[in-house]
């Protein structure tokens, strides 16, 4: 029988405790020592972008007035520095950045026909389109290191297919990410458009990130696909402290169909939209080891699991909210949790959990915690 909830009563713990107590969720982290000081060359100035922020269509390109042979394949990247200086280059032959490298734009499109890497780490500042010719055998842009986005700096990417397949047992790198393929750790403090981009046999449709995720400046992400993490994939942890991520029409055919994080998902202030994903199995939203939110907002709107659990979020390990809001809105789960699916301990202790118009075919139309634990101390949950 279909269990539906929807927004009518307050209450402060709709769930049967099965262990009085609930597991130490999730321990304080220390910051990575590359978000406080990027690992960037000593002779990388930085060069501030203008003050005037694009809109989406500035970056906008037609193609068909291009005439691709006669523009200039991208130039080396000399003493640390990549001034892209032109209004187009195009990348057509194999390119890998050996050094760490700061590259700056103003107004340039890049035109891909294969996957730019960087070996060292990259900074990215200042207004640059990239997009994608055909598709490609990886990412548009692949980072063996770590990659910073500069808070001056206007990111657009489009088109960015990574059609690389799983050739034997071993995976791939490249394999991974649409746009954004990081193996180290990636820091956005600018803005970074990201639109119609994916992969085939990977994970993360726009970004991938082996190691650590922080943002504080502002994501958008329109129609992306991949395995796991339909919009980001996160191996390690995943920090929000502030800015904005949206993320729309994403799906998955595994599990988390805008996000998926296989360790901490931290979110301690900003503003995080997901709507209208999908996955196949897990997670309709957002799948993730732990959940520890205590500042700034949630809303999922119309996600869902449509094989098992999870409609808006899947909880592999510990849930804890102490503050912030988190709301979910006319999300569905073809087994358990309409809305969150918690399998181990479910920790309500501040802040704002709402859910309407939630369903669920076997259990927990609005929330299911499965294992040992649920606590609450009162604060405000509507459902």
């Amino acid at each position: 029988m279909l269990r539906a909830a929807t927004c009518l009563c307050v209450f402060q713990v709709l769930f049967a405790l099965r262990d009085s107590e609930v597991a130490h969720l999730i321990p304080d982290q220390d910051q990575p020592s590359f978000i406080d000081t990027p690992t960037v060359p000593a002779s990388s100035a930085i060069v501030t972008a203008s003050e005037e922020v694009p809109q989406v269509q500035d970056l906008e390109v037609d193609l068909s007035k291009i005439d691709l042979a006669e523009l200039e394949e991208l130039p080396n990247c000399t003493g640390g520095k990549l001034p892209l200086l032109a209004k187009f280059y195009k990348v057509t032959r194999h390119v890998e950045i050996q050094q760490p490298c700061n590259v700056t734009a103003d107004g340039t499109t890049l035109l891909v026909n294969t996957t730019l890497k960087f070996v060292e780490t990259a900074r990215l500042d200042g207004k640059l389109s990239v997009k994608a010719m055909n598709a490609l055998q990886g990412p548009c842009f692949a980072f063996k290191s770590d990659a910073f986005v500069a808070a001056s700096a206007e990111l657009h990417f489009a088109n960015c297919h990574n059609i690389r397949k799983v050739d034997g047992g071993e995976i791939p790198d490249e394999v991974h990410g649409g746009a954004m393929n990081v193996r180290g750790s990636l820091t956005v403090m600018g803005s970074l458009i990201i639109r119609d981009c994916g992969t085939k046999n990977g994970n993360g449709g726009a970004i991938a990130v082996k190691q650590v995720f922080f943002h504080n400046g502002s994501i958008s992400i329109i129609n992306s696909s991949a395995w796991n993490g339909g919009a980001i994939y996160v191996e390690q942890n995943f920090i929000h402290r502030g800015g904005s991520i949206s993320v729309q029409g994403s799906s998955s055919a595994y599990n988390g169909g805008a996000i998926y994080v296989e360790q901490n998902f931290i979110h301690t202030g900003g503003n995080i939209s997901v709507e209208g994903s999908s996955v196949v199995m897990d997670g309709g939203a957002i799948y993730v080891g732990n959940f520890n939110h205590s500042g700034g907002s949630i809303s999922i709107a119309g996600s869902s699991a449509k094989v098992m659990d999870g409609g808006a979020i899947y909880v592999d390990e510990n849930f804890a909210q102490s503050g912030g809001s988190l709301a979910v809105m006319n999300s569905s789960a073809n087994e358990s949790g309409g809305a969150i699916h918690v399998r181990d301990n479910f920790h309500h202790s501040g802040g704002n959990l709402s859910v309407e118009g939630t369903s669920a075919k076997t259990n927990g139309g609005a929330v299911l915690e499965s294992s040992s634990g649920v606590a609450g101390d009162g604060s405000r949950c509507l459902w």
